[in-house]
This record gives C-alpha cells, structure tokens and sequence, in this order.
C-alpha cells in the first residue's frame, strides 16, 4: 500500500507535542535546587509548588482540550496547544526573582501553568490524530511514536542539564551572561514552535472531516496520505469510519455519526466497558510509579547512595527510549494485550527487586548496582507496553462521538495522578523509605497485571469502528 510523504509530515508534526509533554515534565529535575537559590523561594515548599502546578494545568488543558479538538478540529486545536507552550516556556525563562514579591515566584508558576496547559492538551491530540490518520496495519508503530517522542523529550531534559555536573552554571549570550537554567527553560519552546510550523502543512483528521458530515475533504485527505492507490479504499476506509462488518448481536454504531456527547456519556451503559478501558489504561500508566522515576530519578538514586544520580538518570532515560523504539513494531506483530500483560508483570518484578534491594538487608556495592539494575529493568518493561500502548489504546477504543470528553477528561484524571503521585512521593520516601515506597508501587503494579488480563481486549491490526462495536453495549 502507498503512503505519501504528507502521512509522515503529519505523524512527525503531532508527535512534537509529546517532546513537550517529556521536556515539561523531566526539565525540572535537575535544576530545581538551582532556581530556588536563585529566584528566592524555599525549595521544599514552594519548590514543590512549582512542579506541581504545571501538572494541574496538564489535567485542566487535557479536561477541557478534548471538547475543543471536537469543535476546532485537531489540526487546529494542535496548534493553538503548542502556541500556548511556546508562551509558558518564554515566561518561565525570563522568570525574575521572588524577592521582590513576596518570595513567591509568580512569573515561573504562571508559565508553568500555561506550559501544562498547553502540554496537558496536546497529549489529548497527539495520539487521537495519529490514530486518526493511520492505517490499520500500522497504526500500533505509528502510535508508539508518541511515547517514543515523549521519552526524547524526557532524555533531552537531562542531558541538558549536564553542565551543571562540570560547574557550568551561567553562558554567555548577547554580550550578557545568563544562568543555564533559563537556557534549559527556554529549549522547551522549540519542539513546540516546530510543531506550529509543520502543523500548518498537514491536513485535518479525515476521520473528524467525516464524522462533521465533510465527505468529500475527507476523501480528498486520504489522497493526500494513502496516494490514490487502488488497494488504498479497501483498507483505509475501513479504518477511517466506514461502517465495518458486525458480529451477530453487536450494536448498531451509525447512529454514533453528529454531534459529540457532553462528559454525561460517561453513565451511558453502552459506553461503560469502552471508557473503564480508556480511564483504566492511561491510570495504570501513572500508578505503575513511572512518574516517580522521571520526576525524582536523581533523589531515587541518590537516596540508593549513588555518587552520579544525574548520569544514572540519563540511563534511564536512555534504556526507556531504547526499549521504547524495539517494542514499536512488535505492537502490531504481537498485540497490545500480551506486551501490557508483559509489562505490567515485569515493572511489578523491577519495583519489587528495587524495594528488596534498598531494604538495608543486604549493604555494599551489591545494593546499589543491584538498585540501578531493578530500575533499568523497570524501565526497559515499562517501554514495551506501559509506556506506549495506554495513548494509543484510547484513541483506538472510543467512537468520534465521545473521543473528545472520554479521551480529555480520562487524560485529565492521568495528570491528576501523576500530581497526586509528585506530592506524595517524597512524604512516601521520608515516611517509607525507599523499601516501602517501591513495595507499594510493585503491588500496584501486579493489580496492574489483573485488571488487563480480565477486562483488556485486543486491538491490533482491526478497524476503529470494528473495535468500538465489539465494546459497545446494549442500553
């Protein structure tokens, strides 16, 4: 089958919102000691403040986005998300010090604000586009870019802060001299401004066009993505809502076709297998405990009395990127439902390890590599299934007319989480040390596992509107 070069343009386009997504939510991990001193705010209190902020904007900007991507149309929404980042990046970086207004940095909590919104809302967008505009056969390889990109974002925004690890805390930069962490703030408005950029040379969703009643511009964008192939109706439109061979005794899904459904469609009792899978997915994404190691890698691994957190936390990152590339084409190979039963298996085998390993049982070099080892091994589980397979999952599972609330609102309630989980992490660790705090996390984990094996069916390789008749249920 024929796929042009507009198809790629586009994935790579939407994709650059999960950079923002990664580069939002690791960039802090270095430096947060350094802005604290800097701009005059008490790191622990405020410190925790400042991080936690951007991830209440996240879930308000994915609450609210999903109704707008409905409205504007993704390409559109995509847009005004990444202008929204590209503002939060600039003011956080021309934050001036707290001094001088009560110790409280209010330009730095107000960009990172307007940063999560603009993050919160493009990870609604990203995935749902892509899963819009890909075929079938792909669509698992395709979607894992999000979270490839995603780990890009989250790897970038350590080794940024590599200077800091050789005394380089100021540059040099039009005759004046400027802390690097401005430098590192500002880097976070260039995946987005790209993203304006190439955004504009994509086409519309021909799944929203088609769902708006605009049949002729939908057909005219699969053109433009799939080439006028003549094998390219037989699967393409398939998959971009024609109206897909039912099973015996599966709902009548045409009348799904107009306008969308408000949050409310949440109580409907057709929809509920669907949305307990779009909420539950991107839930066991966050209490898998991977915010945990993204977010405080470098206090997990000094606490584990690591001499390099920050370089251990670059390997991380990179274990999760690599991982997260070789398990791209096995989710259409093997299937969402077995690699998320993988990962969900392994992570709980790595926390609980890491837990064994930092219980004080066993003191010397052996617990600390052995710490290093069990994260890595978390990690590397994370990426096959945990970390891809949730953001494309949702996107596969809900119909055009509630994708825009469902998909938002369970986004939204994913960021309420990992706010939830940045707050209470370090009360954990003082509270529970790390032995605790892991035990915990690996329990979840295998819950994880159970809820999978019982409710998660599989999606690979079959049509949009042949998934959501299979979860739809009588009223």
């Amino acid at each position: 089958m024929s796929h042009t070069s507009t198809l790629w343009i586009s994935v790579l386009a939407t994709v650059l919102g999960a950079f923002q997504y990664g580069y939002v939510t690791g960039v802090l991990n270095t430096i947060l000691g350094k802005l604290a001193e800097e701009l005059s705010f008490d790191e622990t209190v405020m410190g925790a403040g400042v991080v936690s902020i951007a991830l209440l904007g996240a879930a308000f900007g994915a609450t609210l986005g999903g109704r707008a991507g409905d409205s504007l149309g993704l390409k559109s929404a995509t847009i005004y998300s990444a202008g929204g980042s590209v503002i939060g990046s600039v003011m956080c970086a021309l934050s001036p010090s707290a001094a001088s207004t009560g110790n409280v940095p209010w330009i730095l909590l107000l960009g990172r604000l307007i940063q999560g919104l603009g993050a919160g809302a493009g990870m609604v967008y990203t995935p749902r586009y892509i899963g819009e505009i890909s075929p079938p056969s792909m669509r698992g390889r395709l979607g894992s870019l999000v979270q490839i990109f995603c780990n890009v974002g989250i790897l970038g925004s350590y080794i940024v802060g590599l200077p800091y690890e050789y005394g380089m805390e100021h540059t040099h930069m039009f005759s004046m001299e400027i802390s690097w962490w401005r430098v590192m703030l500002a880097i976070g408005a260039i995946g987005s401004l790209m993203q304006i950029v190439m955004m504009n040379c994509a086409p519309e969703s021909p799944v929203w066009l088609e769902w708006k009643g605009k049949h002729d511009s939908a057909e005219a964008v699969r053109v433009k993505l799939y080439g006028p192939a003549n094998d390219r109706r037989a699967e393409e439109k398939k998959a971009l809502l024609e109206v897909d061979d039912m099973e015996e005794g599966e709902c009548d899904i045409k009348e799904l076709s107009g306008k969308s459904e408000g949050l409310s469609c949440i109580l409907r009792r057709r929809y509920r297998w669907m949305v307990v899978l779009a909420i539950g997915v991107l839930m066991l994404q966050q209490l898998s405990g991977i915010n945990t190691v993204v977010m405080y890698s470098s206090t997990v691994f000094a606490s584990a009395g690591m001499s390099n957190p920050i370089f251990s936390s670059i390997l991380t990152g990179v274990m999760n990127l690599l991982m997260t590339i070789v398990a791209s084409p096995l989710l259409d190979r093997y299937g969402r439902r077995p690699m998320m039963l993988w990962s969900m298996g392994g992570m709980a085998f790595g926390l609980l390890g890491l837990s064994m390993a930092t219980s004080g049982l066993v003191a010397g070099p052996w617990s600390k590599n052995a710490s290093l080892g069990f994260v890595l091994l978390y990690m590397a589980f994370f990426a096959i299934g945990a970390g891809p397979v949730p953001w494309i999952y949702v996107a596969e599972v809900l119909p055009a007319n509630i994708k825009g609330s469902v998909a938002g609102f369970a986004t939204g309630l994913s960021w309420v989480a990992c706010l939830i989980i940045g707050l209470t992490f370090p009360i954990m660790l003082k509270a529970m040390s790390l032995f605790g705090t892991y035990l915990a996390y690996g329990l979840l984990n295998v819950l994880g596992f159970a809820f999978v094996y019982v409710l998660m069916i599989e999606t690979k390789q079959q049509t949009l509107q042949g998934i959501v008749s299979k979860l739809m249920l009588s009223d």
